[in-house]
């Protein structure tokens, strides 16, 4: 029995793009299971090959057809594609998606793959479908990696300000705190404005990384008579 040409092109074509991101240094699988509207999900990793702990989705579409709707300038340069479906039901399965998703369009005579962040400012309506640009300048590839490691890094809870206390290491696993107080020391160090009665050998740690001169009141208590002078 002889296989559809069109099945060879999409899984050559999600190979071929999850091989892209596998030289980034990201992780990946394809989901070769379910047609459900995600064909690879991704990991960003860090320059020394440290996971981040985020996933994205790509859907990805292979062949000369999915450039047949270029977006020119003024000048007739193209600057992205359309990709668009008859009706909403992949762009608002992305959309409501727990994790990020990317449109992938591959250009296999140059070896070059596109990508758009599917977001909802950037679906347009067409009626009863949708379409998005996906930009020629957005290509798979390492001056690209860290705006893509960016889009997956989006499911991840934003670092907040309580007032003017940092709380951005809440999530940290324990193997990464030492690591963590000693490279980037603020994560982990209670803000001042806090003024903390009692910290944990890892806030003492960072704060000492920070040359903190309020480390020695916490881990030194007033005497006694320091106390009675004061009252």
């Amino acid at each position: 029995m002889r296989a559809p040409k069109s099945e060879a092109t999409g899984t050559s074509g999600e190979s071929e793009v999850l091989a892209q991101f596998e030289r980034l240094g990201w992780g990946g699988v394809i989901d070769s299971r379910h047609d459900t509207g995600t064909d690879l999900y991704l990991r960003p990793r860090d320059a020394r090959r440290y996971e981040l702990g985020a996933v994205m989705g790509a859907q990805v579409k292979t062949g000369s057809s999915y450039f047949k709707s270029p977006q020119k300038d003024a000048e007739g340069t193209i600057t992205g594609w359309w990709f668009a479906e008859d009706d909403r039901e992949h762009f608002d399965y992305w959309l409501r998606h727990a994790l990020p998703h990317v449109v992938i369009l591959l250009d296999q005579d140059r070896n070059l793959s596109f990508w758009v962040h599917v977001t909802p400012e950037r679906v347009v309506s067409t009626g009863k479908g949708a379409k998005i640009l996906v930009p020629a300048s957005q290509t798979v590839d390492a001056d690209h990696n860290e705006a893509l490691s960016d889009v997956a890094l989006t499911q991840l809870p934003t670092p907040t300000w309580d007032g003017t206390a940092w709380t951005g290491a809440v999530h940290l696993a324990p193997v990464d705190e030492v690591r963590h107080a000693l490279i980037t020391p603020r994560l982990i160090a209670p803000h001042p404005n806090l003024a903390p009665d009692s910290i944990s050998g890892l806030e003492a740690l960072a704060m000492q990384t920070l040359f903190r001169d309020d480390l020695e009141r916490i881990l030194e208590p007033m005497s006694p008579s320091c106390t009675r002078r004061g009252e």
